[in-house]
């Protein structure tokens, strides 16, 4: 279920957030809230008001629609942007239901430590519910390998399944590279 996210008000970034998942149903996720600053010809520069990170937990979510709505209401109780004093030129929108979510295509990358490392290509699309692991190893060729899974298998569990089943030496550990 890891996911990034934009949330748009008409054509103007409001947020984006990336959802990072430790178990099925927690982790931490980075926020950035955006104002916007009108521009000649009707268009908007989006500018970074505030970025930060917390954590979340859920109850397990097994359907798009509950996945969005949960994204909805976190998104809600998270505080309003900073409105910039002597600024008047920043728009600043607080958040509305009638944003639009727009989740994107993702690729993480992974690198499995010993006895067997290598990298891990993650390919996610979360609206189409696929996600392709692609293991690159780093000993030989013989190790490469691929698996597919689901958007709902979080990254890591996808890491532990293909170690387990694909490699010989499962490895003890999985580092994240941004």
């Amino acid at each position: 279920m890891d996911r990034n996210l934009r949330v748009l008000s008409g054509d103007i970034l409001f947020a984006q957030l990336s959802f990072n998942y430790e178990t099925q149903t927690a982790g931490s996720v980075w926020i950035t809230i955006f104002g916007s600053e009108a521009l000649a010809g009707g268009f908007y520069a989006s500018i970074p008001l505030v970025t930060y990170q917390t954590e979340f937990s859920h109850p397990l979510l097994t359907t798009f629609a509950a996945i969005e709505d949960w994204d909805h209401t976190f998104l809600k109780a998270q505080s309003a942007a900073p409105h910039i004093e002597g600024h008047p030129e920043i728009i600043v929108i607080d958040y509305n239901d009638s944003m639009l979510f727009v989740y994107d295509n993702v690729h993480y990358r992974y690198v499995f430590n010993s006895p067997f490392a290598g990298i891990a290509d993650i390919y996610s699309n979360f609206i189409e519910n696929t996600k392709e692991l692609k293991f690159i190893s780093g000993r030989n060729v013989n190790g490469d390998g691929t698996a597919s899974s689901d958007s709902f298998e979080t990254n890591l569990n996808f890491c532990i399944a293909f170690s387990s089943q694909y490699l010989v030496n499962p490895p003890t550990g999985f580092l994240r590279l941004d």
